[in-house]
């Protein structure tokens, strides 16, 4: 039992999903300023949204494999297939499974929400199929940095604080814009991590097509940025010192080299956990 509890966290690559776990939580901290949260519907649109990317996660991981990209040299974190922890078989069925959770959950959610929310869900499997698994792919293309900003933000805070409130909510696009660039920080440090064996495979990233100097330049950008969406919604306020978070994680990405990259990654995903945490302050605070 344990050794499956473990194949399932490693499969599902647990420390990423805070990605899609923040913004929803976003959406669900702005719509309650306005409306009292429905638990039942705020619990299953993140175990929707975490769904959809451990999906993406799975689906990346068996074509990479498949085609013979990730190897044992990998430096990222341990996939199951790479390690023999399981079969191609397997993953297939770990992925059906997964999917079949995303679209149960999807299914339950467009009941309350109608048909933008279909159009979310469906715009969200998409993505997850096609950002890896074909050779026009999102990642192949070097599109995935802007699907990552508009999926893991504002159409992520956008869409759960509609289900709350069944209107379009400002303050909740405002806030998807922090998410996703924090979000695409983190793809950005993956990209650098990973540029050697993307070129290899011919996935036109970033960092593959300009080089690891310009992707720390967009990881700037990025990270300024936050403060910018910040400053123009919420003006001189707490919510700005996510920024100075992101400013130290900067100095550690340029000086950073092969696993090393793996704390970065992390670190810049819990820059979302901390905007949680002013945002909850920005509002006692108001």
């Amino acid at each position: 039992m344990k050794n499956e509890i473990v194949k399932w966290l490693k499969l599902i690559r647990l420390g990423t999903l805070i990605i899609s776990f923040c913004p929803v939580v976003v959406g669900i901290i702005v719509a309650s300023k306005y409306v009292e949260i429905d638990w039942i519907v705020g619990i299953i649109t993140i175990i929707c949204a975490m769904s959809l990317q451990a999906l993406s996660n799975m689906i990346n991981d068996y074509f990479d494999y498949k085609n013979g990209i990730d190897t044992p040299q990998y430096n990222g974190y341990e996939k199951p297939l790479v390690a023999g922890i399981l079969s191609i078989q397997q993953q297939k069925k770990y992925i059906l499974i997964v999917l079949g959770v995303s679209i149960l959950s999807g299914l339950f959610l467009s009941l309350k929400g109608g048909y933008f929310i279909i159009i979310i869900g469906i715009f969200a499997l998409l993505s997850a199929w096609y950002y890896t698994a074909t050779k026009k792919s999102l990642s192949h293309l070097g599109l995935g940095d802007i699907f990552v900003f508009i999926l893991f933000g504002p159409i992520a805070t956008i869409g759960t604080a509609y289900l709350q409130t069944g209107d379009f909510n400002v303050e909740s696009m405002w806030a998807g814009f922090i998410c996703g660039s924090i979000a695409t920080c983190v793809l950005i440090v993956n990209n650098i991590r990973d540029k050697e064996t993307d070129a290899l495979a011919k996935r036109k990233s970033f960092a593959v097509r300009f080089g690891k100097r310009a992707s720390e330049v967009e990881y700037l950008i990025f990270i300024l940025s936050t403060f910018l969406f910040s400053f123009l919604y919420y003006g001189w306020s707490i919510t700005n010192i996510v920024t100075l978070f992101g400013l130290a994680l900067f100095f550690m990405l340029i000086k950073a080299k092969g696993e090393k990259y793996n704390i970065v990654l992390v670190l810049t995903s819990m820059l979302n956990v901390i905007f949680i945490i002013l945002l909850l302050i920005n509002n006692l605070l108001q």
